[in-house]
């Protein structure tokens, strides 16, 4: 027998398992109305699309995105920390001033606001995609409302439904 619960779950389901699966898990994301997008001048809101079969990453691999991120994460809490402070990025023309500035999220009064705390930035999340040589890129950053950790929780109580079997 197998030691990875994923596969057995995979062979214990077969196709018409799977498929079964996939539309209860397209109901319970119904059901609850998670939908994505709708603002700020989207063209509304739209289902959330969960696969119910996760995707598996190797230890190695893991733990090289996971040093990637997080030096992203540390590169994007000092840019704001500087964004809110000395603005350094822009005094020394790192960024130009109108890409800051001319940016509908600009809001001029948060200039010097001294935030609590190491992190500035307390959720950031950055969506990833594969490069057809099969590299990791990034599609996007997200540092706004914590709306994401909203949809990981979905997730996880929508698969342990759809996906009982495996733990």
């Amino acid at each position: 027998a197998s030691s990875d619960p994923i596969a057995e779950a995979l062979t214990r389901y077969g196709t018409i398992g799977l498929q079964t699966r996939r539309r209860t898990v397209q109901r319970l994301v119904a059901d609850d109305g998670i939908t994505y997008g709708g603002g700020h001048g989207d063209t509304g809101a739209r289902p959330w699309l969960l696969d119910p079969l996760p995707l598996v990453l190797g230890a190695d691999e893991w733990a090289r995105l996971e040093r990637g991120l997080d030096q992203r994460a540390r590169l994007l809490d000092a840019l704001f920390t500087d964004l809110l402070g000395p603005r350094r990025v822009l005094t020394e023309r790192i960024l130009p001033a109108e890409l800051v500035a001319g940016h509908a999220g600009f809001l001029p009064p948060a200039h010097g606001i001294d935030l609590p705390g190491g992190r500035k930035l307390p959720l950031i999340a950055t969506d990833l995609a594969r490069s057809v040589d099969g590299e990791w890129l990034v599609v996007s950053d997200r540092t706004q409302a914590p709306s994401g950790a909203g949809y990981a929780i979905a997730n996880r109580r929508i698969i342990s439904r759809a996906m009982e079997s495996i733990h």
